[in-house]
């Protein structure tokens, strides 16, 4: 009698059409100016495990809501390109501290692959973001010496310094062969 009364696999169709259809549209629509459906649509973004949408997580990275940003800064980390670590990189610079964090969290999960993409970031004018790499860094311990070793060889005199600076502090006596041999 209860399923006379409801038909079950009708209602289970009308949802998932519905559902469809607000993936269509979301996937479709580059800029959606409504801000709960924006919200939608980074819920449903997150759920996708597809990289052929990369260009759409990096886009709602740079969305002016905060918690679209910090979802977003989330689910990238799930994709290891030098795409995905500069622009991660870029949201430690993000107004909102819930972003930064976010990204930093996200970042550490790549490990020692972001060395070569963050050193450049030593170069910036704003001393907090080279604060922030630096506490990357260090946060990576003891395997990031030798990618940090080889970083300071092709590296230029400012981002030299904090490399050093870096090794120090994360090999101190360990490291003073890679400090003895960066002297010479």
């Amino acid at each position: 009698k209860i399923k006379e009364k409801f038909n079950i696999n009708d209602d289970i169709e009308r949802v998932s059409n519905g559902i469809n259809s607000i993936k269509n549209e979301i996937l479709s629509s580059n800029k959606l100016k409504d801000k709960n459906t924006r919200w939608d649509a980074v819920l449903y973004l997150k759920e996708l495990h597809n990289d052929e949408y990369l260009d759409l997580f990096l886009q709602y990275l740079v969305d002016p809501d905060p918690f679209i940003r910090a979802t977003m800064a989330e689910k990238l980390s799930e994709f290891q390109t030098p795409k995905t670590i500069s622009s991660l990189l870029e949201r430690l610079k993000d107004s909102d501290p819930n972003v930064r964090e976010v990204a930093h969290k996200s970042l550490l999960k790549f490990g020692i692959s972001i060395i070569p993409e963050a050193i450049i970031y030593f170069n910036d004018p704003d001393s907090q973001l080279r604060k922030k790499v630096t506490n990357l860094f260090v946060h990576l311990g003891l395997k990031a010496l030798k990618p940090l070793e080889k970083a300071l060889k092709d590296s230029n005199w400012i981002q030299a310094n904090h490399i050093l600076g870096i090794i120090w502090k994360i090999g101190g006596y360990q490291a003073e062969d890679i400090l003895i041999a960066a002297l010479d």
